[in-house]
């Protein structure tokens, strides 16, 4: 019977998996020991990028001349991001052409991010041009980091 052990260790900068450690021997090869690490390491990198990626967030789009706001809640931002870009959804952000994003904020909890969203929709226009301003303050399109 082969000998399996794996040790992991998360960069707390990077938050990257490495393989700290590997005792695995499957038919004397020791370079297929080294890539079945390589591809668990990478693997588990992946899931855990994934995973930080479908959180619930409360979003905050614009249209060109910033005069019309959306506020919008979604547990795939990426994906909801490309279909209001591309207007694939009828309603409020087709007809405006609103499709820049200016603020995004993680929830783990999609009842907390839902209970945010209502709250940001009772609040004036100052009070959200203030929140958008203060998280980018040149209200930059942040959409290009969420689609690349």
């Amino acid at each position: 019977m082969p000998e399996r052990s794996l040790d992991f260790a998360r960069d707390d900068d990077t938050g990257m998996v490495f393989l700290t450690h590997i005792c695995c021997r499957y038919m004397g090869y020791p370079y297929f020991s080294f890539l079945l690490a390589y591809l668990l390491a990478h693997a588990y990198n992946e899931i855990s990028n994934q995973e930080d990626k479908h959180m619930n967030y409360v979003y905050i789009l614009t249209n060109f001349t910033h005069t019309v706001l959306y506020i919008g809640v979604t547990s795939n931002l990426p994906r909801r991001l490309y279909e209001h870009k591309h207007e694939l959804v009828d309603g409020f952000t087709k007809t405006y052409h609103v499709h820049e994003l200016m603020y995004a904020e993680p929830h783990a909890d999609i009842r907390s991010a839902i209970a945010r969203e209502k709250q940001l929709k009772k609040w004036s226009r100052k009070k959200k041009n203030e929140l958008i301003s203060k998280a980018n303050p040149y209200w930059l399109d942040l959409s290009e980091e969420w689609l690349s």
